[in-house]
This record gives C-alpha cells, structure tokens and sequence, in this order.
C-alpha cells in the first residue's frame, strides 16, 4: 500500500542514546504518548457509537492523519475497499457501505475507484 522502511537498532545502542541524549529521550517518549493517545480516543470512540457512527469515525481518523489536500478536496493517498473500512470500524461492507453513500449525499465525501476524498 505504501513504501515503508524498517531501522532496526540494537537494544545497547538504544540504551546509550536515551542515556546521553535527554532531548532524543524527552521527543522520543512525546511521540510515543502522542500514538497511545489517539489510539485509546479511537477506541474508547467506536467502542461507544453506533455501527455508522463508528464508520464516520475511522472516516475522521483516515482525514486527520492521511488525506492529502488537492486543490479544494482532500485525499486519501491508498485505496480503501469498503471491506477494509467495514473492518476498521467493526461493521458490515453494506454499513461502510450505506455510510459512504449518505455521505456522498450529503456532499461530504466523493468514494471513486476505492480513493476517498473529502469535500
């Protein structure tokens, strides 16, 4: 889906860096309770919500820390079947489904070839 690239850094040299370098340490352990953050906001909100609810969701969540603006709409850089976002959000394909339509209704979202944009 997307190009990624692995570091892999031994435990000793890690030791040393959080030893030494306090301000690494400080950013390191910020990000980190960033990340654990947003995950327990997502799921203490699609444990509580509806099945629609929890589509429109992960739909925020994939806007906030994915989609790319072009020109007056934002994108979702991958494609997303509806099987995933039924995944995602814990629902059924035609929930995702019927979800994505309202929401293309209410001129919010624009769903063409699996690619999600935000109006």
């Amino acid at each position: 889906m997307c190009t990624s690239e692995v570091y892999i850094l031994p435990i000793k040299e890690m030791r040393k860096i959080i030893v030494h370098h306090y301000a690494f340490t400080m950013a390191f352990m910020r990000r980190m309770e960033y990340h654990l953050h947003r995950s327990e906001k997502l799921l203490e909100k699609t444990t509580c919500s509806s099945a629609a609810q929890r589509v429109r969701q992960v739909l925020d969540y994939l806007n906030e820390d994915y989609a790319q603006t072009h020109g007056t709409v934002k994108k979702v850089p991958f494609k997303i079947f509806l099987k995933d976002l039924a995944v995602l959000s814990a629902t059924t394909s035609e929930t995702a489904g019927s979800v994505i339509k309202a929401m293309k209704e209410e001129k919010k979202v624009l769903y063409n070839n699996k690619i999600i944009s935000f109006i």
